[in-house]
């Protein structure tokens, strides 16, 4: 018998390449990190003012500016009067008291040169206009009931001392002229306590 055929050895498959190795995958870069910003400054914090002094108010500032001119006529007025120039002293007076209204001294000494020279009812007026501003002032009713005598108005100076009684506490000169009054209106009782309140306060009093 024939020997059956040998197949034949399949064709040698042609050796082959030997498989490329991997190429490692390249390390994933880092995530560059965003650029960080300079840090900001720090911003310098002011230092606190000191606190501002109150503002003085206008009304005020002005009060101030008219009573030192109404002083300083005042002062010019007392020298004009040591040197015998009374009617520029007169003048500066009024002027002081344009400025400032308040200034008793000015308006005494004015009334006061107005009754030297005989001039009563201008004196009376000018002390009234006073007596308005400040009855408190127990030199100002005083001075006003002196205008009222001299000017032969007795009853309307009691008046006015009656009016200032409350402000002139326990001065001697006070009482005591408000006691003559008294006197020459026959009101002997009234008299008498108010004479004896002025010799308590000064006991050395004449009058």
């Amino acid at each position: 018998k024939q020997a059956p055929a040998v197949p034949k050895p399949a064709a040698v498959v042609a050796k082959a390449e030997p498989a490329a190795k991997p190429v490692p995958a390249a390390p994933k870069a880092a995530p560059v990190a965003a650029r960080a910003e300079p840090a900001a400054r720090p911003v310098p914090v002011a230092k606190a003012a000191p606190p501002a002094a109150p503002a003085v108010p206008v009304q005020s500032f002005k009060q101030v500016n008219t009573q030192q001119r109404s002083e300083n006529l005042y002062r010019e007025a007392i020298l004009l009067v040591r040197q015998g120039q009374v009617v520029v002293a007169h003048e500066r007076l009024r002027q002081a008291l344009d400025a400032y209204p308040a200034n008793q001294g000015a308006r005494h000494m004015l009334a006061g040169l107005l009754m030297d020279s005989g001039r009563y009812q201008e004196a009376e007026s000018l002390l009234q206009a006073g007596f308005k501003l400040g009855p408190a002032n127990p030199d100002l009713p005083m001075l006003l009931a002196r205008a009222q005598v001299a000017g032969g108005k007795n009853t309307e100076a009691l008046a006015t001392l009656e009016q200032g009684l409350s402000n002139a506490g326990d001065a001697a000169d006070y009482h005591a002229f408000y006691a003559a009054l008294l006197q020459k209106q026959g009101r002997h009782d009234q008299a008498v306590n108010h004479y004896i309140t002025a010799l308590r306060s000064d006991p050395m009093q004449p009058n």
